[in-house]
């Protein structure tokens, strides 16, 4: 993988991001092997899905689990009903973070990145294991 220190890329909170075969590192974000293996993971699975593919899916899924997010955050401050409407469905900034972390590509790359080997016998497609 290609390294670029950036100032503004990823945008806050997050440190790193892989962008096909170039890691994109936040100035001030340390570099450390699980950091490397958890973006090698996202490497491997944007080529398994021919580039394109992986950053669509993986748009749609985050789109899909922060208005489930903000659902669920509606539904919980209405008693009455679970719909939300204009003036309670405010995005909480934790909602996007926890819709992130449900997206099955970062839950593959979180669960296996401590493991220096899952990158040799990593299965093809085993993002969809995952999925929920």
């Amino acid at each position: 993988m290609l390294l670029l220190r950036s100032r503004f890329l990823p945008l806050r909170p997050y440190g790193a991001m892989a962008l096909g075969p170039v890691l994109l590192l936040r100035r001030g974000t340390r570099l450390t092997h699980t950091l490397l293996r958890h973006e090698s993971i996202h490497w491997r699975q944007c080529r398994e899905m021919l580039v394109v593919p992986f950053y669509v899916w993986y748009v749609a899924e985050w789109l899909v689990w922060l208005a489930t997010e903000v659902w669920h955050e509606a539904c919980s401050r209405r008693s009455d009903k679970c719909a939300p409407s204009a003036s309670n469905a405010k995005l909480r900034p934790n909602a996007a973070q926890r819709a992130y972390r449900r997206i099955s590509f970062e839950r593959e790359a979180y669960a296996r990145q401590s493991d220096p080997t899952y990158l040799s016998h990593r299965p093809f497609w085993a993002f969809l294991r995952h999925l929920r």
